[in-house]
């Protein structure tokens, strides 16, 4: 029986070594989990000479995230109405008719299916002309 108990624990042992290496990307700290997700957002969009009204199409790249949730698109501030909320990784956000002139950022943040912003956020700079 104690040859049995030690062959388990050993082969319990090992797995947890194999599972360890496997490079898990989850991190729980005090009941809460911990995912490393990433967020990237690109566009074809020449983004150093848009426009005001400017239609620009953009491609969310995500990774690590659950199904549930959607993005939400802004211009400059996230205080703001977002131009767009969309569960799409292809996307199309219309410059605000009335943004100035110079540089600006188009803000994509990841949102719970609840609306709760999470920290999830990528930063796309454009200059307006």
């Amino acid at each position: 029986m104690s040859n049995y108990l030690l062959t388990r624990a050993i082969l319990v042992a090992a797995m947890s070594a194999c599972f360890a290496a496997s490079g898990c990307t989850a991190d729980i700290h005090d009941n809460v989990v911990h995912i490393d997700a990433t967020l990237d957002v690109t566009t074809d969009a020449d983004v150093n000479h848009l426009h005001p009204g400017d239609a620009i199409a953009l491609t969310i790249t995500a990774s690590g995230l659950d199904a549930d949730g959607n993005f939400e698109i802004y211009f400059d501030d996230t205080n703001s109405d977002a131009l767009v909320v969309t569960a799409a990784l292809q996307v199309e956000v219309t410059i605000p008719a009335d943004a100035d002139l110079g540089k600006h950022d188009i803000i994509c943040r990841r949102h719970k299916k609840d609306g709760t912003p999470t920290d999830l956020e990528f930063n796309l700079s454009i200059t307006i002309e």
